[in-house]
């Protein structure tokens, strides 16, 4: 049997055990494991991982219409605007830094995506 054929319900329980870049780069070989993972992938990242809102600040960063359609659906499933993500890079201190996404897609200029957060 082709993985391809394999049920919704189980290609979903499989994902679930990858790794989310993993599951993401499946998810966008081809349309239909598009359509049935990405909502999947998404919503279990932004509910399990640590790192989750690390998805927001990258799209506030980034600011394309690639990024804001990304920024929609994770909020759609739940991610959370006014949580802060602490990043590896350090301040003059030696203390990790904080993001906002809200206040990144400001200090970038990214107009849409400050008006998606603020919906």
């Amino acid at each position: 049997m082709s993985f391809s054929k394999l049920p919704r319900e189980l290609l979903a329980l499989i994902v679930g055990n990858a790794k989310t870049r993993d599951a993401l780069t499946l998810a966008a070989t081809n349309h239909y494991y598009y359509e049935v993972l990405n909502n999947y992938v998404y919503s279990h990242f932004i509910q399990h991982d640590p790192n989750s809102n690390h998805l927001l600040q990258w799209t506030c960063a980034e600011g394309s219409s690639f990024a804001q359609a990304t920024a929609r659906c994770a909020l759609r499933l739940g991610a959370r605007v006014d949580e802060t993500w602490r990043s590896s890079s350090q301040d003059g201190d030696g203390d990790n830094l904080s993001h906002v996404p809200l206040l990144t897609a400001i200090d970038n200029g990214h107009i849409g995506m400050i008006d998606l957060l603020l919906a």
